[in-house]
């Protein structure tokens, strides 16, 4: 009799989460596109790419994060109807860890390895301050180097700003500065 008691209350609940799941879908799009709506009605993306000069679409982001954060709360709210959420909350919180620090590192990935190769430009000395070089079909003598980039000046008085990784990944070939008197 008791386990026929907890079978029951255990579905019933699993039918209230997945019924709170749904409300939250259904108000979550509701709501989104309720935002987009307003945002265009009164031209607030307009107004924000005029006056701050933000490149993002605020018509797209704000209603995407509106549904998103609904979501989410139907899904905390509904995981609280079913009594293991703690060791629910753990995993999601150690996936979304996972996840931020995951993406963090991929992002960060182009800049390491021009900061890693600039610190090696510099450390060993490879290419110095006014030297004339050739790396691809790039020619030009350097301006400055720092550790994401190196600021090259060509023949023609265009300013190029070469990533210091390209140094790895490319012959250089220094050349003698025949203006030199």
């Amino acid at each position: 009799m008791v386990d026929a008691i907890n079978i029951n209350s255990t579905i019933t609940d699993l039918i209230i989460a997945i019924f709170i799941l749904l409300i939250g879908i259904f108000i979550g799009r509701a709501i989104s596109n309720l935002t987009k709506k307003v945002i265009l009605e009164f031209e607030i993306d307009k107004l924000i790419k005029k006056g701050i000069g933000l490149r993002l679409s605020i018509e797209l982001l704000i209603p995407a994060i509106v549904k998103y954060v609904i979501y989410i709360t139907s899904i905390i709210f509904a995981i609280n109807q079913l009594n293991f959420a703690e060791n629910i909350y753990i995993i999601l919180l150690s996936i979304l860890a996972f996840s931020i620090v995951l993406m963090m590192l991929l992002a960060l990935k182009d800049s390491l390895q021009n900061i890693s190769a600039g610190s090696s430009i510099i450390k060993k000395g490879l290419i110095k301050k006014g030297e004339n070089i050739k790396i691809g079909n790039i020619e030009g003598k350097v301006e400055s180097i720092d550790l994401s980039e190196t600021k090259i000046i060509t023949k023609d008085k265009e300013t190029l700003f070469i990533p210091n990784s390209y140094f790895k990944n490319n012959i250089l070939l220094k050349k003698k500065d025949t203006n030199t008197k």
